[in-house]
């Protein structure tokens, strides 16, 4: 079985909205995104996916329980997705207020 462990932000600014890149999940049977999050900020982690077949996808969809408050405080957050059943996964993050650093990972496995 094939596993890997990607960074999906890396030490990442919290001051304004961002997304990391389009990951294909074409061979992964389930996923888990990890985020580490220092500083004030005040917003929204998030995750979207896509069953667009185009590369890079164009169409996203929230996942609506993935939805994760910042807070104004340091933390972190943990998903797992077991028999992921979507192509494309990605991770956002809506700005509110405050100012922090992000951390994300994004750990999977699939078939060879």
């Amino acid at each position: 079985m094939r596993t890997t462990n990607v960074a999906l932000f890396t030490d990442s600014s919290m001051t304004q909205d961002g997304y990391s890149s389009p990951f294909d999940l074409e061979l992964v049977t389930g996923y888990s995104l990890q985020a580490m999050w220092t500083g004030t900020p005040t917003g929204y982690l998030f995750i979207q996916v896509s069953n667009d077949f185009t590369k890079p996808p164009t169409n996203w969809t929230l996942i609506d329980r993935s939805l994760v408050p910042t807070n104004g405080a340091a933390g972190d957050a943990l998903w797992k997705q077991h028999m992921a059943a979507f192509r494309w996964v990605r991770f956002g993050y809506a700005f509110g207020s405050g100012t922090g650093t992000l951390n994300a990972r994004l750990s999977c496995k699939g078939t060879t």
